[in-house]
């Protein structure tokens, strides 16, 4: 149902802007791009992380595909890509997008399958390597590309963090942080285009972030492609 997948928080404690920073104060440089996941909820295959049900996700306030209003980050600045699926808008009501994450590869198997998120009173939690497969629903996921679009990006691939929580997160870290061990594939069909290629044999480790710890749980393949043009 719309409702439940977009999580709409008419309800929810006032979302407060986040302070502005040194990359914030660089906004006007960044470019604004849209970036598709190649699996999604609505057309699933092998891959570990989903895209939601509602078409491409864009920078900051633009209509889905259902005609929802919706807010997030997709840009590039100097060479570097980030996304993110929700961003603060400073209103009580917001709508939030999401993604999905399926942690049934395990290649270090983690000593729990299900690790509560650490910042969540509701009892939230990440339940990884189920022998069906449970896709998470992820309603804060970062994905961190720090040479995407950099000259050199595909012959050398680039590095590749997902940070994520089990709730929109504005304090500044997240919950949960998923990180390659080795640079992802990239492919350059266009001068605007990068395809961000993690194949099937593509490892990254499982952090929990707790009081200002990051502690590995377990270490997973985490297939994905995410295509990503900048669009002026």
């Amino acid at each position: 149902m719309k409702a439940t997948n977009h999580l709409i928080t008419a309800c929810a404690c006032l979302l407060l802007a986040a302070p502005l920073t040194p990359t914030a104060a660089r906004a006007a440089s960044n470019l604004p791009a849209t970036a598709t996941l190649a699996a999604s909820i609505s057309a699933p295959t092998t891959d570990s992380l989903y895209a939601d049900a509602y078409g491409p996700y864009r920078n900051g306030s633009y209509t889905d595909s259902t005609g929802t209003i919706v807010t997030g980050a997709s840009y590039v600045s100097n060479g570097s890509y980030f996304f993110r699926t929700v961003i603060s808008t400073g209103t009580v009501a917001t709508n939030l997008r999401g993604a999905y994450l399926n942690f049934q590869n395990a290649v270090t198997a983690p000593a729990q399958t299900t690790i509560a998120d650490p910042n969540d009173a509701s009892g939230a939690a990440l339940h990884l390597g189920d022998a069906e497969g449970t896709l998470n629903f992820i309603p804060d996921l970062r994905i961190i590309a720090s040479n995407l679009f950099a000259a050199n990006a595909t012959s050398k691939g680039t590095s590749v963090i997902i940070p994520f929580s089990l709730q929109p997160e504005f304090s500044g870290s997240s919950d949960f942080e998923l990180d390659f061990e080795s640079n992802v594939a990239v492919l350059a069909p266009d001068a605007n285009t990068r395809v961000l290629s993690a194949g099937s044999s593509a490892v990254a480790t499982l952090y929990v972030l707790r009081n200002g710890k990051k502690t590995a749980v377990g270490r997973f393949c985490i297939p994905f492609t995410l295509i990503v043009t900048k669009t002026n």
